[in-house]
């Protein structure tokens, strides 16, 4: 069972079919378990997705989880929400997010 922010536990993550990306300290990347996300957009926390003008809906799933080794609990993977330029206010995006979103549709445009 999610905890209130929607984050699972190692268990939990264990017994559902969903991305999960474990992050690697050292070159601030990672690798990613049981498949890989969506192409073609990006993917937000809860947060950023609000702040984005395109809020998660009550009955939305997550696309992906985060492992996050610093939060000091049994729940340690949070949840990412998949959004395409369509669903969100540019504007706001962040250069980073910006770039990352730009070639994931440009990866899902050449089918790579």
């Amino acid at each position: 069972m999610p905890n209130a922010n929607g984050w699972l536990s190692r268990d939990e993550v264990k017994r559902i079919n969903v991305p999960v990306l474990v992050p690697d300290k050292e070159t601030q990347r990672g690798r990613w378990h049981n498949g890989n996300p969506p192409g073609g957009g990006i993917l937000l926390s809860r947060t950023r997705c609000a702040a984005l003008l395109c809020p998660v809906a009550a009955d939305e799933s997550p696309a992906a989880f985060m492992y996050s080794p610093k939060h000091r609990s049994e729940y340690r993977y949070a949840p990412f929400y998949f959004r395409t330029t369509d669903q969100i206010h540019s504007a706001a995006l962040l250069p980073k997010e910006s770039e990352v979103l730009n070639r994931s549709e440009l990866h899902a445009a050449n089918g790579i």
